[in-house]
């Protein structure tokens, strides 16, 4: 049965449900219409993330000998990246996160904390630390230069799994302990003031392996590690916990986390990032833990916080939350050529209406809309309206909220009745007292007699009325670890008006015979994925290319495309393996003349005989290098230069730039 004590958990966001064929589609926005454009007095609900809100996140990582410990490779002399230290792993997927928050949350905030460390270090601000606290990134707006360090600093650790080890050696006291975690959330707090006073969300990312960290200390370390998490929670700073189970074991909170974090999480007035953490046993998997911190990096925001109307007199309180929406590239800005020594600046851009007939610009409050009424323009064919009137024909002065109108099978709900993405919808009790144990008792109803919900939707005040389908959908958790894998609520389906359905211009189609329908069902069989579309193993192949782009820039890298794959291409050569004989053989039957062919390889690339120096201009290099622009040439123009001066090849950008300048000056 589902459990509705919290707001939904952020260990992991419901994916779409599908009941009875019906599948929520990805792509739609409400209300962006003719009138999309008029000031609301109520502030506008965002989709995904607020521009004006910053989060911050503190990530705390303990640093010990079970996580420093280096596992053995299955294979001698090569080692996978899952066979290195769970340290090494953890600041591999920080590095990850870090690329993608610059480029989604510029704005945002990251800091790096390593605890139980020997060596003692404070941020860039000076701000002093507890013995055994290691500041290995201030806690500062996300930028290259931070990013560039910990990727150098992850990368010598693929060379040398033991690297971190000699980084970082681990402390413990005579007990076998390190320090206290009131101290940690101590230096935590501080590390928070100093750096992101100011920011929308605060939050600390402690990740562990120890589910005893006071094994044999005196009861004040529990009372100030209580003491202290309570003192985040008020201070509006959550503490998200990310626990991984020693191997063949599990991670037991019960011994001491669930005792000191909080029963309650911070709540902020535009968004929702969730209640009492997860806590009831650590990830089994890796895996699990990576995945949860992708979904965890951006805070749930609320699409709405609204009321559901069962009956008369009888209302509780909701909110939606975007399950999905659509990634797009970011948007571009107009900048200023840049003066010599200078950098860019950005241009600001001004929108002015004018006057069709004198060129005299107008102010805004001389501008009023107006529509097109026939063919002719004159006076008379345009139509004009008012702010006032225009929001009046967009609510029809319809209170906002949701309004249960009745229920119904769910195989009444047809497959094309979804003109949009669903939005999910869960009980808050901010509004009204006892809203969750009325949603839940609803939601039971809905699931043991396989009924949906039908509502009229109105998610703001001056917002177009629409009709959803309330789909329920229970819990489901990981047998494994217990961490939440889909939360109970219901997905809110929007569905069509008869304006908005159209019919196909077809009267009449071929029909196959049996054999042929058959034969076509048999090579089909062959390549169904047993698992069904998982957005998670597709990224937007456009999207990630540009990403990959702007990434190698960044970083002084280079942009290798034998390491790009599209994910999305399909496995041609795999398929006519598995079903090229079937596909050959329901062609025949259809009378196909041209047979499908096994796919040619693509050639490969010619490799450069190493011992053949490259074709160099030497002179082109060397103005480069006086006018200090050496920069300027790609990585490998500055790999051929060194090769055909027999300098060394190795390295980064910056270091071959380093070499060819030393061979210029040696010459000079």
């Amino acid at each position: 049965m589902p459990t509705l004590e919290q707001e939904p958990s952020p260990t992991a966001y419901p994916k779409p449900y599908q009941i009875s064929g019906v599948i929520p589609q990805m792509s739609y926005e409400y209300d962006h219409d003719w009138d999309a454009d008029i000031e609301s007095e109520d502030e506008e609900l965002a989709d995904f993330g607020h521009a004006s809100t910053k989060d911050a996140i503190l990530f705390a990582i303990e640093v010990s000998e079970s996580m420093l410990r280096v596992p053995e490779p299955a294979k001698p002399g090569k080692r996978r990246p899952d066979e290195t230290s769970l340290l090494h792993r953890t600041l591999r997927l920080v590095l990850e996160a870090e690329k993608r928050k610059i480029i989604s949350g510029p704005n945002d905030y990251v800091g790096i904390m390593l605890y139980n460390t020997k060596e003692s270090k404070s941020d860039k601000t000076g701000l002093a630390v507890k013995p055994h606290i290691y500041s290995l990134q201030s806690l500062e707006q996300v930028n290259a230069y931070a990013i560039r360090d910990l990727k150098r600093i992850v990368e010598k650790a693929d060379e040398d799994p033991e690297y971190l080890r000699e980084l970082f050696p681990p402390y413990q006291d005579q007990n076998g302990n390190g320090i206290a975690i009131g101290e940690l959330y101590l230096s935590c707090s501080s590390f928070i003031r100093a750096g992101a006073p100011s920011t929308g969300t605060k939050r600390i990312f402690h990740v562990t392996d120890n589910d005893n960290p006071h094994a044999g200390a005196p009861p004040a370390w529990f009372t100030a590690a209580q003491t202290n998490a309570q003192e985040l929670f008020s201070s509006s700073v959550k503490i998200e916990p990310f626990f991984i189970a020693p191997p063949g074991g599990k991670f037991d909170t019960s011994i001491f986390y669930s005792k000191i974090l909080p029963t309650e999480q911070p709540r902020y007035d535009d968004e929702d990032i969730g209640d009492a953490p997860q806590v009831e046993e650590g990830f089994a998997k890796f895996e699990n833990l990576a995945e949860q911190l992708r979904i965890r990096e951006q805070p749930k925001r609320v699409y709405f916080a609204s009321t559901l109307e069962l009956a008369d007199d009888f209302v509780i309180g909701v909110k939606g939350y975007n399950l999905i929406v659509e990634q797009k590239t970011p948007s571009y800005v107009y900048v200023a050529p840049a003066d010599k020594g200078k950098a860019m600046r950005e241009a600001k851009v001004k929108t002015t209406a004018i006057d069709e007939e004198t060129g005299e610009m107008l102010e805004k409050k001389d501008i009023v809309k107006g529509f097109q009424f026939g063919g002719a323009e004159t006076a008379k064919s345009r139509i004009v309206y008012n702010d006032e009137e225009m929001l009046s024909f967009r609510s029809l002065g319809l209170p906002a909220g949701l309004k249960l109108l009745g229920f119904k099978d769910p195989h009444t709900l047809n497959f094309e009745d979804n003109i949009g993405h669903s939005t999910f919808l869960y009980p808050s009790e901010s509004t009204y007292t006892g809203s969750t144990r009325v949603f839940a008792s609803l939601l039971r109803a809905c699931l043991e007699k396989n009924k949906i919900g039908y509502v009229r939707a109105t998610f703001r005040r001056h917002a177009s009325p629409r009709f959803c389908a309330m789909i329920p959908q229970e819990e489901q958790v990981d047998e494994e670890d217990g961490s939440q894998l889909l939360p109970p609520g219901f997905h809110l389906i929007p569905l069509p008006f008869a304006d908005d359905v159209r019919s196909l211009p077809i009267e009449h189609t071929e029909k196959c015979t049996e054999d042929q329908s058959d034969a076509a069902a048999a090579w089909m069989k062959r390549l169904r994925k047993k698992t069904g579309y998982e957005p998670d193993a597709y990224p937007n192949p456009s999207l990630a290319l540009f990403f990959k782009n702007i990434e190698a820039i960044a970083f002084e890298g280079e942009l290798d495309m034998d390491d790009w794959e599209d994910a999305t291409q399909p496995k041609v050569p795999q398929m006519m393996k598995y079903a090229g004989e079937g596909i050959k053989k329901w062609k025949e039957l259809l009378g196909e003349e041209d047979i499908v062919d096994e796919p040619k390889a693509a050639p490969k690339k010619r490799k450069r005989d190493s011992k053949t120096p490259p074709e160099v201009d030497e002179g082109a290099f060397r103005s480069k290098w006086k006018s200090g622009k050496l920069a300027s040439f790609k990585k490998p123009e500055l790999q051929d230069f060194c090769h055909k001066f027999s300098l060394k090849m190795t390295g980064n950008k910056s270091d071959l730039i380093e070499n060819i300048n030393a061979y210029f000056e040696g010459e000079e």
